[in-house]
């Protein structure tokens, strides 16, 4: 059980240090996106400036061109006048020839329509690249807001997620450290007490048991807190076979604490590994046992209901571990489970149907 906490621990650990690697990129893309974000808005805010520009310079391009027309168109309406009389004193008068400023005014007008020309293509590369600038930021902001998302509302819960786990899993050990902890406890003072009850006792006198010593009391106690584990006994945290009087002590109480049906189960638990003590230990081991209704009472009311498994297993141990021991089990209703392997009698009380009873041609 420990060993599968510690390995969900360095499972739940590698998949923390994945999602951190995870977030830590995702914050470095984040960090990139951002500078390109950067360079992409100071590139747009010049070409916004040099559009300004440009849309500036296009109207005093088109203001220059208006006044070198009106100039040319000028200077050709005007009339070609060499004297004229004075409105005073009716004397003539000489007109001096202005100096003719078309042909300037058109050399000036063709270069500022080519200046103009040139100034309009560059305009509309201007505005194409601000397109491309406008989209490239748009999309992003797409991945910007995706990478901030995926830490916000997954990286991030799922590390929360596992870190939890993480403290649930340690803190089940140290329950389970605890219990442990206790168990050699209650084992210490088993022995304790054993002694105790050993040096108590009178030398000169005789007792049978006397001849139960430490050894057995431990390892006895030990035999039946596994066989009851095994057969899913439940809520099982200490064991000790009490040397006094002869019985097993459940989590520091007697068993006449836990109910006649729980009782008549632990009696039967105890008999089964007691002849299987005997059956390894002993010179004389008589090989038999016989189990009247181990179970039956457990339908009683006033006591606890056990599980459906706890009924199993006492039945699946006994089919599945009594070698060399012919074990003889009377019970009225039988849990479910596989008898391939065992001698199974069906008591009718029908002369017609069946075994009548348990001895042959014997009839109520």
């Amino acid at each position: 059980m420990r060993h599968s906490i510690n390995q969900e621990i360095e499972s739940l650990i590698t998949q923390v240090t994945e999602n951190e690697q995870r977030i830590s990129e995702a914050i470095d893309e984040n960090k990139r996106i951002l500078q390109s974000l950067h360079e992409k808005n100071d590139a747009l805010s010049e070409c916004n400036v040099l559009i300004n520009r440009y849309q500036e310079l296009t109207t005093q391009y088109g203001a220059d061109l208006k006044r070198l027309s009106f100039i040319v168109d000028g200077t050709a309406n005007m009339p070609q006048i060499s004297e004229t009389q004075c409105p005073f004193c009716d004397g003539k008068i000489r007109i001096e020839k202005t100096p003719n400023y078309i042909e300037a005014a058109k050399s000036d007008y063709k270069k500022i329509k080519l200046q103009a020309k040139d100034l309009q293509k560059a305009y509309d590369e201007l505005l194409a690249e601000k397109d491309i600038l406008e989209s490239s930021i748009e999309s992003l902001l797409a991945k910007k807001q995706s990478a901030e998302e995926l830490v916000a509302n997954k990286l991030t819960p799922k590390a929360n997620q596992l870190k939890e786990k993480i403290a649930e899993y340690k803190k089940t050990l140290e329950y389970q450290n605890e219990i442990s902890f206790l168990k050699k406890l209650v084992e210490q003072k088993t022995s304790d007490i054993i002694d105790t009850e050993s040096l108590g006792e009178s030398e000169n006198k005789f007792k049978v048991k006397d001849y139960f010593d430490y050894s057995f009391v431990s390892e006895f106690g030990k035999w039946i807190k596994l066989f009851l584990e095994d057969c899913k006994y439940p809520n099982l945290t200490s064991l000790i076979f009490d040397k006094a009087t002869m019985d097993i002590v459940l989590n520091g109480k007697k068993k006449s604490a836990n109910g006649k049906g729980y009782n008549a189960y632990l009696n039967s638990a105890v008999a089964i590994v007691l002849s299987r003590y005997m059956q390894k230990h002993a010179h004389y081991a008589p090989g038999l046992i016989l189990l009247d209704s181990p179970i039956l009472s457990l339908k009683e009311i006033d006591t606890q209901k056990p599980s459906q498994s706890m009924r199993n297993g006492l039945f699946e141990n006994i089919a599945s571990t009594s070698e060399g021991i012919q074990t003889i089990v009377i019970e009225n209703e039988i849990p479910e489970i596989d008898y391939s392997n065992v001698n199974l009698i069906h008591f009718t009380k029908n002369a017609n149907t069946g075994r009548y009873g348990f001895l042959i041609d014997v009839m109520d």
